[in-house]
């Protein structure tokens, strides 16, 4: 196998393969929808959504120097903004990403092993520093993502121990009979007319009682 070949590789398992250190990219990135992209839900820090646009605009960049050109990086450039959190330009956001993914692979793809020590950069980065730099950054920021996307879960688990749960007033009378002695006027009336007894319950109207639980 040539080094191109394993450099492919490599790449392929950080973006959407089976990588060696768990979920790929990709993977985390599935399910997630725009609101919670789009969320900072660490003070300081970027949203989801910022950096997935961020390591699409790097896949574009290392394509660009991998095809001789030496492109000017802006802030804007390094980290592209949101403009408007919706659904359909989140999912523009994800295919922008797998196009830049696949546009940089196929830059790879046509060099020779040869090449992997031509400079780059002003910096003097070579071909193979900058391919396989372009692989750490994209598990850089897969590990940040899976931090978001853990501490989104939590807030959801936590928004959910906090929502009353609805159990029907027949459940939560059952329950309570269970842990208390039956009354003997009770029992005296079950044993006396069933039928009446059995007739009211079939015709209570039905009602429900909050209880606090955490699913």
């Amino acid at each position: 196998m040539s080094e191109i070949s394993r450099i492919l590789d490599q790449m392929d398992r950080a973006f959407s393969g089976d990588a060696w250190h768990g979920p790929s990219l990709w993977c985390l990135l599935e399910g997630i929808p725009a609101e919670d992209a789009s969320r900072h839900s660490v003070r300081g820090a970027h949203s989801i959504w910022e950096l997935v646009n961020h390591v699409a605009a790097w896949n574009v960049i290392v394509a660009r120097r991998l095809a001789g050109e030496s492109p000017e990086v802006t802030s804007e450039m390094d980290w592209p903004p949101v403009w408007e959190a919706s659904e359909v330009t989140w999912k523009r956001s994800l295919e922008h990403l797998t196009e830049s993914h696949r546009r940089v692979r196929m830059a790879a793809e046509g060099l020779r092993d040869d090449q992997l020590d031509d400079k780059l950069s002003a910096k003097g980065e070579s071909a193979y520093v900058t391919l396989h730099g372009l692989i750490q950054h994209d598990l850089y920021h897969a590990g940040q993502i899976a931090i978001l996307k853990k501490k989104r879960c939590g807030a959801l688990r936590q928004r959910r121990c906090e929502q009353p749960r609805i159990i029907p007033l027949r459940e939560a009378f059952t329950k309570r009979r269970h842990h208390r002695p039956r009354s003997r006027h009770r029992s005296r009336l079950r044993r006396q007319s069933p039928s009446r007894l059995s007739c009211c319950a079939a015709t209570k109207p039905s009602r429900c009682l909050p209880a606090r639980t955490c699913s």
